[in-house]
């Protein structure tokens, strides 16, 4: 089968490099990307039908490179692969499957969502990265000044081997000795604010050795970056916790703290500083073709976030966990919509028993309930009216 490389390289470099200079992006650097996100997407969506994948050939039309939308140039909308034999759909992908697939084609994401738990391990959970993560920790406790951290394994062992093992997202400790923990949150969860208090707690306690002091205990700092709502009461996107005095609000217990981030409160953009740089980035990045910042660290940020700079397994496994967060999202909407039908078929169903019992005519029951003359002649019929 023809390489799909060789197949578009000639036409994107021909008809996309007077319009790619002008941004200056350069032409090898766009083909290279693209080419590696679709031949990502061909392995992990076709792998399973792989024979007859391989009898199917894509054929490049280069009449829509010379497509311009503005005067903003959108390589998105510069060239489509075509499947000769009607579509890929064809080649078994599920419906929500070949929908994200026909979004990666469409739509050129220059950097990786760094809410994607491994992308956000691979920002904050390396060695060589271990600066950006020390300058969001000053940026989100401006008060702690850390200089240095060393990670510290990610698996919280339980007390009991039968009981549920833990595993946060970085973990990690201050030349101090300071604990941080820290989660990036995407799902509502139904208690995430104990699991917070469990994880500290539990780190906390790890601390003693046999033998060792209550004293030589060191603090705990949990932090959250949710990608949903947590506080509503609250107008600020960040929000600090702590233990306090009741009366006098004196911070005498001083070995827990917590702070959570709240994106979708946060509605800046590109441009802010601080910690309003890091939550941008944290919300928009996947949607950014360039950034505006002046930050070294904020830059090696992006940089790593660069999907043109991942190796081949780093895509692969990118592709693969936002595939399984979008089936999963497909299935939670997919109950979520069964049961507001199933709630409106019993209002419905409801509705049209109060009117039968008050003897309305079948007309004016269909009308007002929607059911259709068989679901409510059964209605009649279990309540034994003629």
């Amino acid at each position: 089968m023809k390489s799909i490389y060789n197949t578009l390289k000639e036409p994107i470099t021909h008809y996309l490099k007077k319009d790619v200079l002008k941004e200056g992006v350069k032409v090898v650097d766009v083909l290279t990307q693209k080419i590696k996100a679709l031949e990502i997407e061909d392995k992990i969506n076709i792998s399973s039908n792989k024979e007859l994948y391989e009898q199917k050939m894509f054929t490049y039309k280069p009449s829509l490179m010379q497509q311009k939308i503005n005067n903003d140039f959108d390589y998105a909308n510069s060239f489509r692969l075509n499947n000769s034999n009607q579509g890929i759909k064809k080649i078994g992908l599920s419906n929500v499957l070949y929908k994200q697939f026909s979004i990666k084609v469409d739509r050129m994401e220059k950097y990786g969502d760094p809410k994607n738990d491994l992308v956000f391990k691979k920002l904050f959970g390396e060695e060589k990265n271990k600066d950006l993560l020390i300058d969001f920790i000053n940026q989100v406790l401006p008060g702690k000044h850390v200089k240095d951290i060393e990670y510290l394994p990610t698996n919280l062992e339980p007390d009991i081997r039968i009981k549920k093992q833990s595993i946060l997202d970085v973990l990690c400790t201050d030349e101090n000795g300071s604990k941080y923990i820290i989660e990036m949150q995407n799902a509502k969860e139904k208690g995430f604010e104990k699991r917070a208090v469990y994880y500290a707690s539990k780190t906390y306690a790890t601390q003693m050795d046999k033998g060792g002091k209550y004293a030589d205990l060191k603090e705990v700092i949990f932090i959250a970056i949710t990608d949903f709502t947590m506080f509503p009461g609250k107008k600020d996107y960040i929000s600090m916790h702590n233990i306090r005095d009741i009366k006098t609000n004196e911070h005498d217990l001083k070995d827990f703290s917590f702070a959570f981030l709240e994106l979708p409160k946060f509605d800046k953009h590109n441009g802010g500083e601080g910690i309003d740089e890091w939550c941008d980035l944290f919300k928009n990045a996947k949607n950014y073709k360039s950034i505006n910042t002046d930050n070294p660290v904020i830059q090696k940020a992006y940089k790593t976030l660069e999907m043109s700079n991942w190796s081949e397994q780093d895509l692969l496994d990118y592709q693969a966990y936002e595939k399984i967060l979008l089936d999963n999202q497909a299935r939670e909407d997919q109950v979520r919509d069964e049961g507001i039908d199933k709630g409106k078929n019993e209002k419905a169903i409801e509705m049209a028993t109060k009117m039968l019992i008050k003897k309305k005519p079948i007309e004016e029951i269909i009308e007002f309930t929607g059911l259709s003359k068989e679901q409510i002649d059964d209605i009649k019929e279990s309540l034994s009216i003629k």
